[in-house]
């Protein structure tokens, strides 16, 4: 694995005359991750940087993509890139390459035209892209004034046992924060991450969202982005009806509940993950039915691997 110090002098190395292709996951760490590398290129070096966002896997048209433009750095954040070593092999050909990222890794891409840093290759840990970003950045360049897009990166995953210490040190700029769930999620910076994720679902351009918390000096200038707020009232407005029908829907067995999702909106995961919040007791399925295909979202809050719990039930059904 890539030393901090060695992306550090990664980083170092990028200069005014450089183009680079940001290339993010398209969820909210994801997001946060690549307004914070935005930032620091844009402070250090002036560099000029293309965004673009990815699901996880990755498109196949992504190294296709990297070579019709001028990039001659290409930095992948939150996207699990060991997991498409031919895509990397084929990128690094014409470019040089960054990759960080905190998902479980399933090898070790360094070579001699790739860093790869990611602390899960050496402990186990997890570590959000958004904190990982801003650790790496803000030796070289004072990213404090931005340390509130962080925090909401962190938020925005879901996991915040690994930082405690962190959050400690964010509560003495900001003394909302409890380092701990779900007390963070009730805080301005678990709204935020709300409406980064309502925006989406909105069917917002994560390269614009990218584009916006860049733009905010502050989280509370963030919150108030008049644009931001449309989205989440409407989309809000939408998943309280959706979980209201949700909820009088009768579980298919006393472990499981099944729903159809009908809407304009992106909503499968959300919807997903806030009935398994509300019903803690039951295992959620929810699908919706698109363009001949059936896309599904399983939740749960129980202690239960959910591909043996699958194969259990379905065989009792």
């Amino acid at each position: 694995m890539s030393t901090e110090i060695e992306v550090r002098r990664w980083l170092k190395g990028i200069r005014r005359k450089d183009e680079i292709l940001l290339a993010f996951h398209n969820d909210g760490d994801g997001i946060c991750s690549a307004a914070l590398m935005k930032l620091f290129i844009e402070r250090y070096a002036g560099a000029s940087v293309v965004l673009l966002s990815q699901p996880m896997p990755v498109r196949k048209s992504l190294s296709s993509y990297v070579r019709t433009t001028m990039a001659n750095k290409v930095i992948f954040l939150d996207l699990g890139m060991d997991q498409h070593p031919n895509v990397v092999k084929k990128i690094e050909k014409d470019c040089e390459v960054l990759v960080i990222d905190h998902h479980d890794p399933l090898r070790d891409l360094t070579d001699e035209h790739v860093l790869h840093f990611n602390p899960k290759l050496e402990r186990e840990v997890y570590l959000p892209t958004s904190y990982l970003v801003y650790e790496l950045c803000n030796p070289i360049v004072n990213m404090s004034d931005k340390l509130w897009i962080a925090i909401v990166g962190i938020v925005s995953d879901y996991q915040v046992q690994d930082l405690r210490g962190f959050l400690l040190d964010c509560k003495k700029v900001y003394p909302e924060i409890e380092p701990s769930q779900p007390a963070i999620f009730n805080t301005r910076f678990g709204l935020a991450s709300e409406i980064l994720g309502y925006a989406k679902a909105y069917r917002m351009r994560c390269e614009d969202l990218v584009e916006m918390l860049c733009s905010s000096s502050t989280l509370q200038e963030f919150l108030s982005n008049e644009v931001l707020r449309n989205a989440f009232e409407r989309v809000k407005s939408e998943i309280d009806a959706i979980l209201t029908q949700a909820k009088s829907t009768p579980p298919i067995s006393n472990r499981i509940l099944l729903f159809e999702l009908k809407t304009k909106f992106a909503l499968r995961s959300i919807i997903a993950t806030k009935l398994s919040i509300e019903l803690p007791r039951l295992v959620v399925l929810v699908y919706e039915r698109s363009e001949g295909r059936v896309k599904l979202s399983a939740r749960t809050q129980r202690d239960t691997n959910l591909l043996e719990f699958f194969k259990r039930e379905f065989r009792e059904i």
